[in-house]
Parts: C-alpha cells; structure tokens; sequence
C-alpha cells in the first residue's frame, strides 16, 4: 500500500483552510442578511393599522365602560412614530344622591354617556427585544370631539346638573402599551377638562397591530 506523499499532505491541508475560510466568510455574511430574516422584521418606515377594544373607569364586564379605537402611523427608524387614532367610549353613569335629582337611592338612574374623539399623537420606545417583536411603548395623544349624555334626551332631574346636548370635548390620552407582535396591551389614562361627568379615566385594552408598506 503506497503511503501518503508530503505533496498529498500538503494538498488535504489546503483543501481543509480553504473550507474554514468559506465557512467563516459564510458566517460573517449572515448579518448582512438578517433584514430579510423572519423574526427580526424591518419596521423602518413601516405603515402600521391597530385596532383595540377594552374597558373603562370602572374596569368591569358586567354594567360596566367599554371603548374601541383604530389607529394607523408610520415608523421612523428609531421605531418612533407619528399616528392618528379614532375612538369610541361608552359608560353608564348612575344617578341617586345628587341634588334636585328624581332618582334616589333605592330607585337609581342609569345614564349613558358617549364620547366620539380624533387623536394625533406621538408613540416612543421604551425597550424593545433584539428582533423586535416585543416591544413595550409610551404614547401621549391629544384629542378633540364631543361627548354625549343619555342620547340627547331628557334627564330626569329638575335642574340643569348635565346638559344633554352634544358639546366639545378635548383633551389628551398618557398611555404604555406592550406589543408581543402581533397582539399589544395596554393602559391609557384620559384627561377631559371639558367633560360634564369626570376629568379622568383609566382604559385598559387589548387589540391586533399589524404592518403594511
């Protein structure tokens, strides 16, 4: 059996370091194209739609507040970003102690109240993982619209306590939302200065965020 010649030592050698150095180079390449990798999707200047559900003030499914709310924006590359919001609130409002009221006590009256506002506000990262697909946000948003007591109709009571006529509401929504694509949750704080039944309320919500270029 003939035995191996230095110059086929020589030659297995080269194949060898010729193989490492592809094999790193391959590796080394590998970053380069994790844009197009699957989870670590490429949100800069991303369009994005997000519709939300959930409840308000008293945070109860049962005769309690609930609101919606569709938003759409657009990424900037430090995944800030500038967006609009449309929301709906509804929540009953109990009358039974206050002054000149036909309710009482024991014969309480239930009220809706209604609430139709537009946003534009601004979102900002707070952290997010390394292929960002959990990502936890702050938002403040100012909002104009009008609000609503008991669908314009008659209150029971014999004094001007709440006008029944739509009138302007304005105000801004303080928020921290978590996305765990492509679900997010969250909690929003609601300042109305100009409601006729509370200045603040607490939202929480869940919903769908999904991007589209």
């Amino acid at each position: 059996m003939r035995k191996p010649r230095i110059t086929d030592r020589l030659s297995s050698l080269e194949n060898l370091l010729l193989s490492c150095f592809l094999g790193a180079n391959l590796l080394l390449s590998c970053p380069a194209r994790s844009q197009s990798f699957p989870l670590a999707p490429r949100l800069s200047g991303q369009r994005f739609v997000e519709a939300t559900g959930g409840l308000t003030d008293q945070l109860r499914l049962k005769n309690g507040g609930w609101h919606g709310s569709l938003t759409t924006g657009r990424y900037n590359k430090n995944l800030k970003a500038w967006k609009w919001t449309i929301s709906y609130v509804r929540k009953p409002l109990t009358i039974s102690s206050f002054p000149d009221s036909l309710a009482t006590a024991s014969n309480p009256v239930s009220l809706a109240i209604e609430q139709f506002t537009i946003g534009y506000g601004r979102e900002f990262v707070l952290y997010k993982s390394v292929f960002r697909t959990f990502i936890v946000r702050g938002q403040v948003q100012p909002f104009v619209g009008y609000e609503s007591v008991n669908g314009g109709r008659r209150l029971p009571v014999t004094d001007s306590i709440f006008s029944t006529r739509s009138h302007l509401l304005a105000g801004t929504d303080l928020g921290l939302e978590i996305e765990l694509q492509p679900v997010v949750l969250g909690i929003r704080q609601r300042w109305t200065p100009t409601s006729d039944v509370g200045q603040w309320e607490t939202m929480v919500y869940v919903g769908v965020r999904l991007g589209c270029r």
